[in-house]
């Protein structure tokens, strides 16, 4: 299992959807007739998960294509397809998936090419829209994702990440966290809100940060420097009794 963020849009602006993500994808993953031979698509939709499969047949409107490996959900756009068809779902920057790999493949690495343009916000920002509880989220463009800038470049600014409707607590228990995917287990950050200047605003690890998966996450409950690598993704937890936020990104570069 790896996350994948949606950090492009589409080349010319159309809507980007699920068939869009990867480039050559019949040739890249591994197909079959139905969802327990083939590699998949995992999308969260706030209670459950649905499941794409790539399909492989004799079949010209489903071979080669992500295809709904069950009932398509509801509620959360209407474009999904057929049951056990193409899935024509539109995608946006700061979506995000697992990809599951078959079993057939998991000892044989695999390198993919994510297509599409550049990101660029409106009035320059891009948002995300979040609910309470769990929300599976990437960086909304197309660039890392670093929670505390100036922690890693002093010439960057400290994002007030209060101001834009997080929510801050003295420990992690009390606070909106992040939850990254080490490949076995989660390495959590909480924003935390205290006297402290040096953590206070800041996302701070929330436990002992992991060794050997090439980030830089600092040390246990400091403001951590890590720059989360483009096309990665993460677990937003929107504390209870929160309610719903539209958090807003701003774009990190310029073009």
């Amino acid at each position: 299992m790896t996350m994948f963020g949606i950090m492009f849009d589409s080349v010319g602006g159309e809507d980007m959807t699920v068939q869009d993500i990867f480039s050559d994808v019949a040739n890249t993953f591994h197909g079959g007739a139905t969802r327990a031979y083939a590699d998949q698509i995992l999308y969260w939709t706030g209670s459950t998960y649905h499941y794409l499969y790539l399909n492989k047949s004799s079949n010209a409107n489903r071979n080669g294509y992500w295809c709904n490996g069950g009932t398509p959900p509801s509620g959360i756009g209407d474009d999904w397809g057929g049951n056990n068809a193409k899935c024509t779902h539109v995608v946006q920057p700061g979506d995000a998936f697992w990809l599951v790999r078959h079993s057939s493949t998991t000892n044989t690495a695999l390198t993919v090419k994510m297509v599409g343009q550049v990101v660029v916000g409106q009035n320059g920002t891009n948002v995300v829209n979040l609910v309470e509880g769990m929300n599976l989220i990437s960086m909304p463009f197309s660039c890392s994702f670093v929670p505390n800038p100036d922690k890693v470049d002093q010439a960057k600014a400290k994002i007030d990440w209060e101001s834009l409707g997080c929510i801050g607590g003295a420990t992690r228990a009390y606070a909106d966290q992040l939850l990254f995917w080490t490949g076995t287990t989660y390495h959590y950050l909480y924003l935390n809100k205290s006297s402290n200047v040096n953590r206070n605003g800041y996302w701070c690890n929330g436990g002992t940060p992991p060794t050997g998966d090439g980030y830089t996450w600092g040390s246990n409950n400091a403001a951590s420097p890590v720059e989360y690598a483009a096309g990665g993704a993460f677990w937003y937890i929107r504390r209870s009794g929160s309610g719903p936020l539209s958090l807003r990104f701003a774009q990190p570069y310029t073009l």
